[in-house]
């Protein structure tokens, strides 16, 4: 029933009413009683609990976007307004998944889920929690646009042999691509492998190539090795013509497979590798989306001997102080 305030006895009954919630919400049952009067429901409050711990805990973010299928979690903890350090969050998903973290010296746990689509996450501490949204965003398990300068994720290696050091700068170019000039005509092959896709399979690997003039020498492209060894498989170009070549060691490359093209100097180019376990597929196409070429095959046994020691990379031919070869929007995307 709503209180008359406009009289005393209603608004009395209203303060009344009113004193017992807030007393409920402290956690205190008390009703009035005539023979303790307001005084008695007054004195209530000394009986709300004092003491212990007060937590607060947040994400970082309301919401995050999961790439590639992952997304890290940051999750601020604290006891009583300071960073609770060595305490284990729990997060639990609306797809009932379940993670936990332990918050470091500033009291921030950090969380790594997996989503397949968007799922809402809630972190929680004793008596606390908090929500965040995760939504499924590229599947991109790694992408150089190249707006910015990420050479340095680039690791330099011989596909050739270990004693061949004489490694090339992958410069960045502020117009948005890398190249890489020969200083030498030491004739050795190298890669630029992609630390991030270390041991990933079922993807897409692609890159846009160009170069400054074509030479049976002047090769590059894009490659796919082994981790452990000297061992690839890759496609170049070389002078006008795209080569399927794979390498072991310091023995000689194979050509597998060659190709003749209508090539133009100072032109884009995108190569294309689907990789699904030992098959893939090769595609060479114009900006148009054009396909030039396109082949279907197997890895070499002898090669590519398991899906978690793959790795992918761009191909260059240490050859030639005028060549000039370039690179740009390499990236890889889950299948």
């Amino acid at each position: 029933m709503v209180n008359d305030t406009s009289t005393v006895a209603g608004a009395l009954q209203e303060c009344i009413d009113h004193l017992e919630d807030n007393l409920a919400a402290k956690g205190v049952t008390a009703s009035y009683a005539p023979s303790t009067g307001m005084i008695g429901l007054i004195d209530e409050i000394l009986n709300i609990p004092t003491g212990g711990s007060c937590y607060h805990i947040e994400f970082s973010e309301d919401s995050y976007v999961a790439v590639g299928g992952t997304a890290t979690l940051e999750i601020m903890l604290q006891e009583n307004y300071a960073p609770k350090t060595g305490a284990t969050v729990t997060v639990t998903g609306s797809d009932s998944s379940l993670y936990t973290g332990i918050t470091d010296s500033s009291g921030v746990a950090t969380v790594t889920v997996s989503v397949s689509a968007e799922t809402t996450f809630t972190a929680s501490y004793s008596n606390v929690s908090d929500t965040a949204t995760v939504t499924v965003g590229s599947a991109y398990l790694f992408y150089d646009d190249c707006t910015s300068d990420r050479s340095s994720e680039y690791a330099n290696a011989s596909i050739q042999a270990s004693s061949r050091t004489n490694y090339l700068p992958l410069t960045y170019n502020s117009n948005g691509y890398y190249t890489i000039k020969a200083t030498s005509n030491e004739g050795n092959h190298y890669a630029k492998w992609i630390t991030a896709l270390d041991g990933k399979d079922n993807l897409k690997f692609t890159c846009e190539v160009s170069t400054n003039t074509f030479n049976g020498t002047n090769r590059f492209g894009i490659i796919i090795g082994d981790v452990n060894d000297f061992k690839s498989e890759r496609y170049h170009i070389a002078n006008k013509k795209l080569e399927h070549l794979k390498q072991i060691g310091t023995t000689n490359e194979t050509v597998i497979d060659s190709h003749t093209l209508s090539l133009t100097a100072n032109t884009w180019y995108k190569m294309e590798y689907i990789v699904e376990g030992t098959s893939f597929t090769f595609t060479i196409s114009d900006m148009n989306d054009n396909v030039l070429h396109t082949n279907t095959g197997t890895f070499d046994s002898s090669v590519i001997t398991s899906s978690t020691t793959k790795q992918y990379g761009l191909y260059y031919l240490n050859y030639g102080s005028s060549y000039q070869k370039m690179f740009r929007n390499i990236k890889a995307e889950s299948l």
